[in-house]
């Protein structure tokens, strides 16, 4: 029983603490990204030609900033999906958790 009382009450609240003073977080990930075409990408919804939004037929004093900015926006999608990018897999990354994280863990371990 005494071995019981000094888990409960030392060794095990040193853990939680322990525990609760780093967060792990999981960062860089990136799914897979197939290669298409222009065709492929207006078909899918990924592309959009330039005019066919609501905003774009709305807006008639802004015609040449939009239209150029369109056209760039439209060349720089086919661009990136030229080439097929293959998944790149999510890091652990651990950080000190924030006073405000460390004492809702507390919390949430019983402490």
């Amino acid at each position: 029983m005494t071995l019981f009382l000094v888990y409960w009450n030392t060794i095990r609240p040193s853990y939680i603490k322990h525990d609760c003073s780093w967060i792990k977080e999981m960062v860089g990930y990136e799914p897979a990204k197939p290669a298409m075409t222009e065709a492929e990408l207006l078909k899918n919804g990924i592309l959009k030609k330039c005019g066919e939004s609501v905003a774009e037929r709305l807006i008639g004093g802004m015609e040449g900033y939009y239209q150029q900015t369109c056209s760039k926006r439209y060349q720089d999608t086919i661009d990136a999906y030229k080439v097929s990018r293959a998944e790149i897999p999510a890091r652990e990354r651990w950080r000190e958790s924030t006073d405000i994280e460390y004492k809702f863990c507390l919390r949430d371990k019983g402490l």
